[in-house]
């Protein structure tokens, strides 16, 4: 465990900067060993489909610390990051302060999100990693799907957990709830994300 003064403040993120490319690096020593994927390569995988996409903004649910978010920052001209977690987003509030195109919000994000989305106009890239023991990604994923005619690219984390309980969809439930809202997208998993996006 980190000592709570790098846990608590700023320090993380210069941690997590210079423990990123050892932590790739061993994991690919060790074979590439799933369903874990190092943090580096979803950064990457946000950047390509940014880039791809031309996606601006970026709209997360669980900023957690915000180990994402100082990745990634300078490739969006916005981001939104929903955290349910009061500590969390305290903590998140402190360390993004006067970072003007971070925007943080509070609460639930199957209630959050919807209500974000009424003040986007424009397609966004959405990084869905508000999940725990269980996961609002159905109710997530539908606000995306009702969102006027917009050409949006959404990455799921941690795919491997999607059908291992109660609290998580089966990714035919994923799948079946694309189609029904979003017919014509490309559902994949790759490095354990699910990626849905325009053909």
């Amino acid at each position: 465990m980190l000592p709570s003064i790098i846990r608590r403040s700023r320090l993380i993120f210069f941690y997590k900067r210079l423990a990123a490319k050892p932590d790739y690096l061993f994991w690919k020593l060790k074979g590439s060993p799933r369903p874990r994927v190092p943090h580096l390569i979803k950064q990457r995988t946000l950047r390509e489909y940014a880039n791809r996409f031309q996606l601006p903004v970026l709209i997360e649910t669980g900023t957690q610390f915000g180990q994402m978010i100082d990745a990634v920052e300078k490739y969006f001209r916005e981001i939104y990051s929903i955290e349910l977690d009061d500590s969390n987003y305290a903590l998140a509030v402190t360390n993004f302060a006067g970072h003007a195109q971070i925007h943080l919000l509070h609460g639930d994000s199957a209630v959050e999100l919807p209500k974000l989305l009424q003040s986007i106009s424009e397609p966004c890239l959405f990084w869905l990693d508000g999940h725990s023991d269980k996961t609002p990604i159905m109710e997530e994923l539908c606000a995306v799907f009702t969102h006027g005619r917009y050409k949006h690219a959404i990455l799921i984390d941690d795919a491997n957990c999607f059908g291992s309980s109660q609290y998580y969809p089966t990714m035919d439930a994923v799948r079946e709830l694309t189609a029904r809202l979003w017919p014509g997208a490309v559902v994949e998993v790759r490095d354990n994300i699910i990626r849905i996006h325009p053909s």
